[in-house]
């Protein structure tokens, strides 16, 4: 069973998933990897893992050998069950069902980053990212997607083979429609993207600027909450990351891996 519980005092609605207790870790205590462990997303252990929703090759053809896989997270935040239930309890609220969670498995090859995926595996992780997320939005009770990674056991990865997870979310939290409206108001009133206005100055400033990779810059954020913190965002407006052809896709593919590179 999984369900958001809604905090009336923060405003923050909080994710309540027992199952993912029963994860599998590969890492100890220490940081070192079970010597023992099998990866259960290194190809040729397909069988440990639910059956792939998405499979991607180099030729397109299925009798390949598949390059990048898309499966069902096994213990997810947020459980593919689209019967959607609110409920209030006191002075609470929650809201069960209706959101998925999907991982993303960038190589058959046991590699730990990004920045080892071949251009082939970037570009076909990309290219499952498109695909996943436009997938995701056509659910009637899904409001947001959003991709992320957590690389290594410090970032909170319990599997080390690099990967990527898909989670629909069945409410538009807070603190990203408070962002939405931000960004509404600047729009009607200067009649300018807030993001464009925020890339053109730090472009023409150039001393945060990282690196460019045709339309896409990648940049240290003039109020950046973190060291080391980096934004990858366009020149000119891109409506819709599932909409981006193809060249403009391996290219923020390419700047991505990049930018994960001079990190490490």
């Amino acid at each position: 069973m999984t369900e958001l519980r809604y905090d009336p005092l923060s405003g923050h609605w909080v994710n309540i998933a027992a199952i993912r207790a029963q994860r599998p870790n590969e890492f100890r205590r220490v940081e070192s990897r079970q010597p023992d462990a099998i990866c259960p997303f290194c190809a040729g252990q397909e069988s440990q893992t639910p059956s792939a929703i998405l499979e991607l090759n180099s030729s397109n053809e299925p009798r390949e050998p598949w390059l990048v896989r898309v499966v069902p997270n096994k213990f997810p935040a947020f459980a593919p069950n689209f019967e959607l239930v609110h409920e209030s309890l006191g002075p609470y609220s929650r809201v069960a069902g209706g959101g998925l969670q999907e991982i993303i498995i960038e190589s058959p090859r046991h590699i730990t980053s990004a920045s080892q995926l071949s251009d082939v595996e970037l570009s076909l992780s990309f290219r499952a990212y498109q695909l996943r997320i436009e997938a995701a939005l056509k659910h009637d009770h899904v409001c947001h997607v959003s991709l992320f990674k957590n690389c290594r056991a410090e970032a909170g990865a319990s599997i080390e083979h690099s990967h990527s997870q898909l989670v629909g979310n069945p409410i538009l939290a807070g603190p990203l429609a408070a962002r939405w409206e931000r960004c509404s108001v600047a729009f009607r009133e200067t009649g300018c993207s807030l993001l464009d206005s925020i890339v053109q100055f730090e472009t023409n400033h150039g001393c945060r600027q990282i690196e460019t990779q045709g339309k896409f810059v990648a940049f240290c954020p003039y109020a950046s909450r973190f060291a080391f913190q980096v934004w990858i965002a366009a020149h000119s407006p891109v409506h819709s990351f599932e909409k981006l052809e193809r060249k403009d896709l391996d290219d923020v593919s390419r700047l991505v891996r990049s930018t994960v590179h001079r990190l490490e």
